[in-house]
């Protein structure tokens, strides 16, 4: 991210100001996938316009609604334990 220091980044921070070319995009994208073990749609890298825009779409198709290889196992109220099937 050769485009800002990061104390300078803040959620209003467009993506542009990060100066990522499209191969990083794509690097990004596959590291998020990977590390919410989910897949994003295509239209959040074109719609995505600030990092808090981006933080949204993880937070709503990655963590929110997680797909079958990342759901929570229910056996213990206050543990959280995760599965790579999904619950029924």
């Amino acid at each position: 991210m050769a485009g800002a220091a990061l104390p300078d980044l803040s959620p209003d921070t467009p993506l542009a100001a990060l100066g990522l070319d499209s191969l990083q995009r794509l690097e990004l994208a596959a590291r998020l996938e990977k590390t919410f073990a989910g897949r994003l749609p295509d239209t959040v890298y074109s719609q995505a316009r600030t990092l808090e825009d981006l933080v949204q779409a993880v937070q709503k198709h990655l963590i929110d609604s997680p797909g079958p290889m990342f759901q929570p196992a229910r056996f213990h109220p206050n543990i959280t334990i995760l599965s790579a099937s999904p619950i029924r």
